[in-house]
């Protein structure tokens, strides 16, 4: 069987090893807040953000976790709790707007699309950076 890579957009915001490894190496992160959060030993982070191809040989659900924290302070850092409701909203809007408008066989497309971008909050983010650069003034806001 042929190894297929479907080109992923997610593969532009790196690997997960990728982001755990960025994520440790933030001295914002700080790592004893990490340590109690994810009961890693602080000793452990100290060694990856010290040698971060130690990460390399870490579990997979400890990289993964390293990588959800880097995902969610990056939503953090681009979005507020107002940004995240009003945008939601005018997704939803613009999803139904788009099913009106399409025949009924395509509704299930719409429908499955609206239930894959509304509970992907990386997804979310990357579509609220693109409205927002496509804005003039950040008082056009939904």
């Amino acid at each position: 069987m042929a190894n297929i890579h479907v080109q992923n957009w997610r593969d532009e915001r790196g690997t997960d090893l990728e982001k755990a490894q960025a994520f440790v190496n933030d001295r914002n992160n700080k790592l004893t807040k990490v340590s109690e959060k994810l009961g890693i030993p602080v000793r452990t982070l100290k060694e990856y953000r010290a040698h971060p191809e130690k990460l390399r040989v870490a579990s997979w659900e400890r990289v993964a976790t390293l990588a959800h924290l880097y995902d969610a302070n990056y939503i953090m850092d681009n979005m507020t709790a107002e940004d995240t409701k009003g945008f939601m909203n005018y997704l939803n809007d613009m999803l139904k707007e788009m099913a009106g408008k399409m025949s009924e066989e395509d509704t299930p497309v719409i429908a499955k699309m609206k239930h894959i971008i509304m509970t992907d909050p990386l997804a979310v983010v990357e579509l609220f950076n693109a409205y927002r650069d496509q804005l003039d003034d950040s008082d056009n806001w939904f």
